[in-house]
């Protein structure tokens, strides 16, 4: 046989596997880097002119593509029997096409569906477009589509609104160490009956990930249940060690490097900034089951886990959802702020007393105009945790809180974004106060037509004075009213 034929010829003992052909585009050939030793490759007994041969050939493949060094593949001296050399001279006297029928096992192959990317959810920023590369294996945590299960005659324009009602689990501080440390809470079953309906992917074979975003239908006072971790300054012994629940609300969630979490025995994954640009929550609400629901997180003491003078705290938060009309009625039937205690905090302001000294002022000026419209307010409110006297509008606020992005109407406000405009502080519904002060300078100033005042300055005994623009139609020559 001449050296060129017995090249040509397959040889079963040599073949790269079909699997690294097909799926990577790859053929294995001898590296020419590597030693290979006194114990050269043969094919066949053949002169040194077909080992020549194979040297072209090696030389002559493409450089493009990884080498078998690269893909992590050793190569060493390969021998072949008597028996093998047997063999591949019967497959080479067979027809060229019965050798072509011969199929070839590929263990290593695995069909995936492709799915194309949605419009609505391409990346709008290279940092976008580095997550989305980053987090293709996380498809099956993306946050599901939310559709009200009851719209009404007009789909979109009744609005929801998400926001922490209460703790199932109470802030606890995780310890890092090399142990395992719980939380255990119990759920009714009428706690179950109030979570959103969530309608999952259609099945999907053995092993592959879902890319349909599911769809959960909330309704008025339905409740999800979320996993969240936060940061806070270490305490000393003699300090409050509870972490407030307004504190809690305007913190971010903040997951270590290296933490590891399940509930009822199944491992939950952490949303990491990498993945979703910043620390997300956990999706607890199809996960709980009847009774006690157990949490396991393992935080083992690595650098990377360390930080000075910061202490780690888990809680399961119950995330409510509500309509626009039972949104307004929590705040409206809220314990109102008096018109007594406003008129003590302005005289607290005016009169302040450090080390023996009174600092007094005369007047204090304040805004009239919500922070959103810059018109005068029509139902004043303020956090129950905010120190300033400026006041938003109700309304305005509610309409203000953005939704996640969607193709279609329905989707609820998002549950972390009721950060006071002024000051930050926690402004959920439940945490929102109607201040009747405001609510009497309001009515006195529409009763004499000077809507368009933006400003007001209050005595120390209570009384104000309008400054600033007054109304167009006015005829009236004073500057305010006492």
């Amino acid at each position: 046989m001449q050296p060129e034929q017995a090249l040509q010829a397959p040889s079963p003992a040599l073949q790269t596997p079909q699997s690294f052909h097909d799926s990577r585009g790859i053929q294995m050939s001898p590296d020419p880097q590597i030693d290979r030793g006194s114990q050269p490759r043969t094919i066949s007994q053949a002169p040194q002119a077909s080992q020549a041969a194979i040297v072209h050939l090696t030389a002559q493949r493409p450089q493009a593509g990884p080498t078998s060094r690269s893909l992590g593949i050793h190569q060493s001296p390969v021998q072949i029997s008597p028996a093998s050399q047997s063999h591949q001279t019967q497959l080479q006297q067979q027809p060229a096409s019965q050798a072509s029928r011969t199929p070839t096992p590929n263990r290593f192959r695995r069909h995936f569906t492709v799915h194309q990317t949605p419009p609505t959810e391409y990346p709008t920023s290279p940092h976008n477009w580095t997550s989305l590369q980053t987090g293709l294996h996380l498809t099956h945590v993306r946050s599901p589509r939310r559709v009200s299960s009851s719209p009404g005659p007009s789909p979109g324009k009744n609005r929801y609104y998400q926001f922490l009602s209460r703790f199932v689990v109470e802030p606890t501080e995780m310890k890092i160490h090399m142990g395992v440390s719980g939380l255990e809470f119990f759920i009714e079953q009428e706690d179950l009956a109030r979570r959103p309906i969530t309608s999952q992917p259609s099945e999907l074979p053995v092993g592959e990930l879902p890319m349909e975003v599911p769809v959960s239908r909330y309704f008025n006072h339905s409740q999800r249940y979320r996993l969240r971790m936060c940061g806070r300054n270490k305490l000393n012994d003699d300090e409050e060690r509870a972490f407030d629940t307004a504190k809690w609300a305007t913190s971010r969630t903040y997951w270590p490097s290296h933490i590891t979490i399940s509930l009822n025995g199944e491992i939950i994954s952490p949303l990491l900034k990498q993945h979703f640009h910043k620390d997300l929550p956990i999706e607890l609400t199809d996960a709980l089951v009847k009774g006690v629901n157990t949490i396991k997180v393992h935080m083992p003491s690595f650098p990377q886990n360390i930080k000075e003078n910061i202490a780690y705290f888990m809680a399961v938060e119950l995330i409510v959802t509500l309509d626009h009309d039972s949104t307004r009625a929590l705040v409206t039937s809220a314990p109102h702020i008096s018109v007594d205690q406003t008129k003590a905090e302005i005289k607290r302001r005016l009169q302040l007393d450090i080390d023996e000294v009174i600092i007094s002022s005369d007047t204090l000026t304040v805004s009239v105009a919500d922070s959103f419209s810059s018109k005068i307010f029509d139902v004043p409110v303020r956090g129950r945790n905010c120190r300033h006297l400026e006041c938003i509008d109700l309304e305005n606020w509610l309409n203000s809180r953005p939704c996640k992005s969607s193709p279609e109407a329905g989707e609820p406000t998002m549950a972390d974004t009721w950060g006071c405009p002024i000051c930050g502080q926690d402004s959920r519904p439940s945490n929102l106060q109607i201040d009747d002060y405001f609510v009497q300078i309001r009515d006195k100033l529409l009763e004499e037509r000077m809507g368009k005042v933006k400003k007001i300055q209050i005595a120390v005994d209570g009384t104000w004075k309008a400054i600033g623009l007054a109304d167009e139609h006015t005829t009236s020559d004073k500057d305010g009213v006492n």
